[in-house]
């Protein structure tokens, strides 16, 4: 039975584990263990989103959305050119932070667009693309064919 507090919950343990891989990610470009260590987070995050309930569509865009806020909000204020002050001067590299778990992975995308390398780009467009992919980890998740209830 789902209590008033189950997405509060959900949300706080995804915002743990990204946390947490933002910590070990960072540690492991020391020892070169970069892609390991992301390629670990997604599938934590894969398992931890399909073992989540989620009832509807737009409850898992949702909690997701909430999960990439900071990222939603620091590629709005770069794209659309806000001026917030300290904070749209730091704009990239707090979105670089919030997305250091995947980071690696942007990086290889190495080719000049428009005066830009590819990985900028695709660290703006990251946390649009990413709800709807973990959304459909959620909404579509496995279950017990046995369990019938």
């Amino acid at each position: 039975m789902k209590t008033p507090f189950y997405n509060a919950k959900i949300i706080f343990r995804i915002l743990a584990i990204h946390f947490f891989a933002i910590v070990a990610i960072g540690l492991s470009f020391y020892y070169n263990l970069q892609f390991v260590c992301s390629l670990l987070y997604l599938c934590i995050m894969v398992i931890e989103l399909r073992n989540s309930e989620c009832n509807s569509l737009t409850a898992c865009y949702a909690l997701n959305a909430i999960w990439q806020f900071p990222a939603l909000f620091f590629s709005v204020v770069i794209c659309l050119d806000l001026s917030l002050g300290s904070i749209s001067d730091n704009a990239i590299f707090l979105l670089q932070f919030w997305n250091t778990p995947i980071y690696p992975w942007l990086v290889l995308l190495d080719m000049p667009i428009g005066g830009y390398s590819a990985h900028y780009y695709a660290l703006l467009l990251w946390p649009w693309i990413s709800i709807p992919i973990f959304s459909f980890c959620m909404r579509f998740r496995k279950t017990n064919p046995l369990l019938i209830s």
